[in-house]
């Protein structure tokens, strides 16, 4: 038997549009789906496999769409599957070399398939421009421009490296050797927490579209937190909040690919990733900008708040 607050809250949802959301398991696609959750927006969440579902499906008002690939047109049916009217997504791009074939693909298909979408919200990077030094950077341009030329309206999120990487990338090393690994030497980085990007990208994506645009003149928010630290600095403050001395190794490129290599990852995605490394050995990843003091009225989260929220995860 369904209660009067159950059968409200699913009357609510049927009578307001979904958000899809692509990635939805990812780093940034789960917490994104967790804040609209949380304020109560229905939301399709689409990701390629089910084998990481447990991250979103405790989430009320979260339909999960498996089985999405994004070089599969056939596939891009099942986003549609449904009642719920959708006419909005965030869009996380394919990790794939084809990415702007890809995202030219998915506007495509995706606009012929359900004309209610009148707004997306994509997930690029810092330092995403035509004549970038780095080729993820030029991608990501190229990407924007192609939803841009669909009509569509559209935002572009352009976040700094993300802080959430210390527990993804280097989780593992720092709770078992009490040590990280990267090749960015002493280079300061504006770091970012995922969970600002994401209240960001929630705020966009509830907001009357008509009052957004006049309240913004601009398509791209690039993303920083509010301090430039180095990754030396940042195991002094891992060690201050652990309680345990955490080391950084500056690795060279060259161990850096053969470690990278020995995890499976492909070789084009290490060459972009040394690409963004060698970028911010030049200090191109230090700048701050107040992107989330303007949206959010708050300041961002500095990292040693990120390292007291998450600590459990970096002791063994």
């Amino acid at each position: 038997m369904v209660s009067k607050q159950e059968q409200d809250s699913n009357d609510n949802n049927n009578s307001q549009a979904s958000v899809l959301v692509t990635g939805a398991t990812g780093t940034v696609g789960s917490e994104i789906v967790k804040q609209l959750s949380e304020a109560r927006i229905p939301v399709r969440a689409a990701c390629h496999t089910p084998n990481k579902v447990d991250r979103i499906s405790k989430y009320p008002g979260v339909e999960i769409i498996t089985g999405f690939d994004f070089e599969k047109p056939e596939t891009y049916d099942t986003l549609f599957v449904g009642n719920a009217m959708l006419d909005s997504c965030f869009f996380i791009p394919p990790p794939y070399q084809n990415i702007v074939e890809s995202t030219q693909m998915f506007i495509k298909k995706v606009t012929r398939l359900n004309r209610e979408i009148t707004r997306i919200v994509k997930l690029s990077a810092m330092g995403t421009e035509e004549n970038a030094s780095f080729t993820a950077g030029r991608l990501h341009y190229k990407t924007e421009k192609a939803i841009e030329d669909s009509g569509i309206k559209c935002t572009f999120l352009q976040p700094n490296f993300f802080m959430q990487n210390f527990l993804h990338l280097a989780g593992d090393t720092i709770r078992n050797k009490q040590a990280f690994y990267f090749p960015a030497g002493d280079a300061k980085v504006s770091f970012v927490d995922v969970r600002d990007v994401a209240a960001i990208a929630v705020k966009i994506l509830t907001e009357d579209e008509d009052d957004f645009d006049n309240k913004y003149n601009t398509k791209q928010f690039v993303i920083t937190g509010p301090e430039a630290i180095s990754y030396y600095q940042a195991a002094e403050i891992l060690s201050e909040v652990t309680t345990k001395r955490i080391t950084y190794v500056d690795l060279s490129e060259e161990e850096a690919r053969n470690e990278m290599k020995k995890s499976g990852i492909p070789n084009w995605i290490i060459n972009l990733l040394l690409e963004r490394y060698e970028a911010s050995r030049s200090g191109h990843f230090s700048r701050i900008y107040p992107t989330v003091e303007r949206m959010l009225w708050r300041n961002p989260i500095p990292f040693k708040q990120f390292v007291k929220d998450n600590v459990s995860a970096f002791l063994s």
